[in-house]
């Protein structure tokens, strides 16, 4: 593999060690462009890296971790989901033996000094803001889903950690593929000097992409011509005449769930199994399973079944290998967990039934317990059908045999909107195993109502673009003022990917040249007028309150940092200040009706009301102010946080279906990290004791299962 890099570069200069022991340990060749990424890594010189999914550029972040360690410096490793984060974690420690590595995750703190820690992208950038010194030894930062930078909500994180870091650390940024990948480098290349920008739009596994109709599976597309696939034309336009004649107008109808047997029974008389099939919905995936099990389904041998139920069985313990040594100190925390009752409420008895057959779900609504316990018998070959919502294709590892999709729209929370082309790569991303597959296939249940032209247009798009979402809020306002001083932070907003691209377009104005500092500017008029910080002219100074307000990083931040201020979590018990906390955290599945809904009982409740009616003032006061950071708040976990906290049973809290299992443990997690939060911002004081005490008396059972990787 040396020579082939020699004959890839044949001036590299190479470093025989430290290359030679990072490509002893892959048993596989390396493409062209992981050479090419290697090579600059090699000459100390940060990378964008921009390929499809399951194309291997984790490779590229692993030499540059190589790279650090070589040199006894350190590498942080971020992600944008904890999913992920905990994942790659595990991959290091299996690579890198389990006292190099550490995990942060916000909630979560696993050996922080490692040479390697792996963290979310949220916790790089609040330590950045925090303490500049804790990255004085790092020498790499890799960005992994470094296209995230395009989300709506926290896209900024990534601007910020690339524009803050010392210059002296290299960076690595993985991306999808997108269609503006040498923009987003040229602008990498102004804010941290000379960087190489590595483009492979070449899937590692081709895909075929088909269409299930009643009774048999059709090409999507032309295999000689490349055109839209003639039978699928006569089939949809035989569709659209007979809706016409026999009722007229435009019908759209879904076909009946019975078609996924029939899907999943096509599949494996193929051979295309293993098969992540995609369902927009939680409860739609659990239905599927259960229809799956009611149909007798079954695609595992007696064999594989025996496998399957040790992992079953070293799956009720809930700990890893690593955390075995801390059973005994563990056991208080995992008893509740196994009783009857809880696996009960849990599903356990179905869920591990369709294990058994090979058949699984994998959504959010679940615990991470079963959905680690379905990646691992999955990737272990004892899977052959996971019924997933979209969540499975955003970076967690699992790559199958077919894909099937079986709507292309899905609801956003508001409204049913159509998939993107960004949206339809990323799940059909995931077809194709390299090394095991000669080609992947991505399954289009065909509905009624769909235009053929658009599904193949939608299918052919391979990029999307990216577009930065940064927009200075109250926490980076205040953070940047306080780390740079006034007029160093407007520099800083003037550096931001934003404002790259606005400065590039042709059609860009001066007021839209304008806009970042504007809005910067409002919220430090905001800011000022409620006492967070002083200004005069050039200068700027922050607060008390200031100081506070830099320590929270949450949506909510500048209501919590009122809260503080206004003594609404003063004299509450600390199972009221976790129930208090948990209002700006909690987002119901279902539409609100505004109301707070049935309360902790005093003083609770009447923190509770205070916190709504600050709420309701802060959002007038942005209102008169040009803006709109602050959300409503939602009192419907405030009950349930304060039961859990005062020691009620898993099978209490999920009495009622107003949430999952999965749900209720990412909020308990939430709550527990805003808590911390509340704690280091008022360091000193009683306040802080109390809520440490809260995250404590909230952080058990199922919830602790956050610390057990």
């Amino acid at each position: 593999m040396l020579a082939d890099l020699e004959e890839f570069r044949p001036h590299i200069k190479l470093k025989p060690a430290v290359v030679r022991e990072f490509v002893s340990k892959r048993a596989f060749d390396f493409d062209a462009y992981q050479w090419q990424a290697i090579e600059a890594l090699l000459e100390g010189q940060s990378v964008l890296v921009a390929a499809p999914t399951g194309a291997g550029k984790t490779l590229v972040a692993d030499f540059a971790i190589e790279l650090a360690l070589s040199t006894k410096s350190r590498a942080f490793y971020t992600t944008p989901i904890k999913a992920l984060s905990n994942q790659k974690f595990r991959d290091l420690v299996e690579l890198h033996g389990e006292g190099r590595v550490g995990l942060l995750t916000g909630d979560v703190s696993i050996r922080p000094e490692a040479p390697i820690v792996v963290m979310t992208t949220e916790v790089l950038r609040n330590m950045i803001y925090a303490d500049m010194s804790s990255v004085s030894e790092v020498a790499w930062v890799i960005l992994d889903e470094v296209h995230y930078l395009a989300d709506r909500s926290r896209g900024a994180v990534w601007e910020e950690i690339i524009i803050l870091l010392p210059p002296r650390v290299g960076v690595v940024c993985l991306s999808a593929t997108v269609s503006n990948a040498e923009e987003f480098g040229s602008w990498l290349d102004s804010i941290r000097g000379p960087i190489v920008t590595i483009i492979d739009e070449k899937r590692p596994v081709p895909l075929h992409q088909v269409v299930h109709l009643p009774g048999r599976i059709i090409d999507l597309f032309d295999s000689d011509t490349g055109a839209l696939s003639l039978k699928l034309i006569r089939y949809a336009d035989g569709l659209r005449r007979k809706r016409r004649s026999n009722r007229g107008g435009r019908y759209i109808r879904r076909r009946p769930i019975k078609d996924r047997t029939e899907i999943l029974e096509l599949l494996q008389a193929d051979g295309l199994l293993p098969a992540i099939y995609f369902i927009f919905s939680r409860a739609g995936c659990d239905a599927a399973m259960r229809q799956a099990l009611r149909d007798n389904l079954d695609f595992t041998t007696s064999s594989e079944k025996r496998q399957i139920d040790v992992e079953v069985r070293d799956n009720l313990d809930f700990t890893t290998s690593g955390e075995k040594r801390q059973i005994d100190i563990e056991l208080e925390k995992t008893e509740s967990l196994l009783e009857p009752a809880d696996l009960a409420v849990l599903g356990w008895p179905t869920f591990s039934s369709a294990l058994r057959r090979g058949i699984a779900t994998h959504h959010a609504g679940m615990i991470p317990a079963f959905k680690e316990l379905v990646e691992k018998l999955f990737i272990d070959g004892l899977i052959e059908v996971v019924f997933a919502t979209e969540t499975l294709a955003v970076g967690v590892n699992m790559p199958a045999r077919s894909v099937v999709i079986e709507e292309l729209d899905k609801f956003d929370g508001t409204s049913h909107v159509t998939l993107t082309p960004g949206e339809f790569t990323q799940l059909t991303g995931r077809a194709g195993r390299r090394g095991i597959d000669s080609e992947g296939f991505a399954v289009v249940v065909w509905q009624e109502g769909l235009e053929a032209g658009w599904v193949g247009s939608l299918a052919s798009a391979r990029t999307f673009p990216l577009k930065s979402r940064f927009r200075p809020d109250y926490n980076m306002s205040i953070n940047l003022v306080k780390r740079m001083g006034l007029s160093q932070a407007r520099q800083i907003l003037s550096r931001s990917f934003a404002q790259f691209q606005v400065d590039s377009s042709s059609s860009s104005t001066p007021k839209m040249k304008a806009n970042l500092v504007q809005q910067f500017d409002k919220v430090l008029a905001f800011l000022t007028q409620l006492e967070y910080l002083e200004v005069d002219g050039d200068e700027a100074s922050i607060n008390p309150s200031g100081l506070v307000l830099s320590h929270l990083h949450t949506e909510q931040d500048l209501l919590l940092a009122e809260a503080i201020r206004l003594g609404i979590f003063d004299g509450l018990p600390p199972a009221g200040i976790a129930a208090v906390a948990s209002c700006v955290v909690y987002e119901p599945r279902r539409e609100s009706d505004g109301s707070l809904g049935r309360l902790p009982p005093e003083p609770v409740s009447s923190a509770i009301i205070a916190l709504a009616r600050l709420d309701e003032r802060l959002r007038e006061e942005e209102s008169r102010a040009g803006l709109s950071f602050t959300k409503p708040i939602e009192a419907g976990l405030s009950r349930v946080t304060w039961r859990w906290a005062n020691g009620a049973r898993l099978s209490q809290i999920l009495e009622t279906d107003e949430f999952t299992a999965g749900d209720f443990f990412r909020w308990m997690r939430q709550t527990i990290d805003v808590v911390r939060q509340i704690a280091r911002a008022s360091s000193g004081t009683s306040l802080e004791q109390n809520c440490l005490e809260a995250a404590k008396m909230i952080d058990r059972g199922i919830v602790s299962m956050a610390a057990r990787l």
